[in-house]
């Protein structure tokens, strides 16, 4: 799925699935990429097949008024967040997330990167995004 606007994008790609005969199957890999008015980060987060089928639902609800929002997050506390939601009555949309990974330096010390990121988008997108991620919560990966 990419998301686009202007210099601003938002990329994410499935690239493994928990199958069906494993514990926790429809857990879903997802690469990330992100640029952000000048700021670009990458990374990748697993989100729950639980989590994923919800925001599909919520995404169904935002797609055909424009209003409200759908949000999802990793399942590894503040890895990854990210939020689709209308800015106005109008049906104007935006997304905002973040994105981080821990990074060891030594011993004993670590490093967080994190990038928050936000940026309006056309809503014109919006049922492809939504068709995407209903591919992906059925268990087709995606290729960007």
């Amino acid at each position: 799925m990419l998301l686009r606007e202007g210099s601003n994008f938002l990329e994410m790609i499935a690239t493994e699935r928990i199958p069906e005969h494993l514990p926790a199957p429809g857990d879903t890999r997802f690469e990330i990429r992100v640029q952000s008015f000048g700021f670009l980060g990458q990374g990748w987060t697993w989100i729950d097949a639980v989590s994923l089928s919800s925001f599909v639902a919520q995404l169904h609800e935002l797609e055909p008024q424009r209003q409200g929002s759908a949000e999802v997050s990793s399942m590894s506390p503040d890895q990854f967040w990210l939020k689709i939601f209308s800015t106005n009555r109008l049906g104007q949309m935006a997304v905002i997330g973040r994105l981080s990974q821990v990074s060891p330096l030594g011993h004993d010390l670590r490093c967080n990167h994190l990038l928050e990121f936000g940026f309006p988008f056309d809503p014109v997108m919006l049922p492809s995004i939504v068709k995407n991620f209903e591919r992906v919560s059925s268990g087709v990966l995606m290729q960007g």
